[in-house]
């Protein structure tokens, strides 16, 4: 038997096994809780109680009543550390709060608190914790905070971002090389059409006349609705450079050595002769590349000798698109 004095002065007689018990009461030695539930009572005095279960684990204090009145005085102390993968709640016991005004507090995985119940008998104070620090090999929820020039590694992002560096553009007016854009406004980016681009050809067989444009009376696609099939000019409405294919199937009068060109703004940019004849019928083709200021510039097509052009899909035919700014 030893001899244990308590804080009345009182003593009594204890066996080895309460003594140990005391002894890992006063000397402040890790308990492990391994469950889903418990209840912090006056045995946990100066006690570490380290929780380590994967689920959620719900911790009930002791009215800081009872616990006084056993122990015939305010003052009581217990650690509580998470060093599992749930969720640590602890909750008040009847009507006593926590320092802070809560009525309960959270420990995540690598979180402790230290609480002491202090003179009033109705509180319990947070008197050490690290419930604020992110620490390195923990899994943690982070909440209204700013990282400050960080390098995260193969970062998870849940759900949504938001902020200054993150910008809605359908138009991409900013242009910026540090921000990001949203998948809505790539989307709609693209759906609208970033730079004009057409394809056409001739629906229909007409007569054509020498050194006007060749009109592509039937469009495939015209992303910008810049091409016109009335007067057979391209007028591209975002400056750049742009690539321009035309192929033409001209019936013409016997003899003479026909040229396609590509116009710009009516003036030739490009020449090109026949490729090849079937009798009085020449394959007319011509490629180059046109800067436009994305205004008043416009692209077109002339033939020098006159005659039937023929309106097959495959053999007249345009395009253009944009290749560089």
């Amino acid at each position: 038997m030893s001899k244990v004095i308590d804080r009345t002065g009182k003593g009594s007689s204890i066996n080895v096994a309460e003594f140990d018990a005391n002894y890992d009461s006063l000397s402040g030695i890790n308990e492990a809780q391994t469950g889903t539930t418990y209840t912090v009572t006056i045995d946990d005095q100066n006690r570490t109680l380290e929780f380590s279960n994967a689920s959620p684990i719900a911790v009930t204090l002791t009215d800081i009543a009872t616990i006084s009145g056993a122990l015939h005085t305010s003052d009581f102390k217990v650690t509580l550390k998470n060093i599992g993968a749930g969720l640590v709640t602890v909750t008040r016991g009847s009507t006593d709060t926590f320092d802070d005004a809560s009525t309960s507090i959270e420990l995540e995985q690598g979180e402790y608190a230290t609480i002491q119940t202090d003179s009033t008998g109705a509180i319990w104070n947070i008197i050490n914790d690290n419930r604020d620090v992110v620490t390195e090999d923990a899994t943690q929820t982070l909440t209204n905070k700013t990282l400050t020039s960080p390098t995260v590694t193969s970062p998870v992002i849940n759900t949504a971002v938001s902020g200054t560096a993150i910008l809605d553009e359908d138009d991409m007016a900013t242009d910026s090389a540090t921000q990001l854009s949203t998948q809505q406004s790539i989307k709609a980016y693209v759906d609208n059409g970033a730079y004009p681009a057409f394809k056409a050809h001739r629906n229909a067989a007409y007569s054509y006349t020498a050194g006007n444009s060749v009109i592509f009376d039937t469009e495939v696609y015209d992303v910008t609705t810049d091409y016109s099939t009335s007067n057979g000019r391209f007028t591209p409405t975002v400056a750049g450079k742009y690539f321009v294919y035309a192929r033409v199937t001209l019936g013409i009068a016997a003899g003479g050595t026909p040229y396609i060109e590509t116009n710009k703004n009516g003036i030739a940019s490009g020449r090109n002769y026949f490729v090849t004849t079937s009798g009085n019928v020449c394959y007319l083709e011509i490629s180059d590349v046109i800067e436009c200021n994305g205004a008043t510039d416009y692209i077109s097509i002339e033939l020098s000798n006159s005659g039937t052009i023929t309106n097959t899909s495959y053999q007249t035919y345009a395009f253009s698109h944009r290749v560089q700014a």
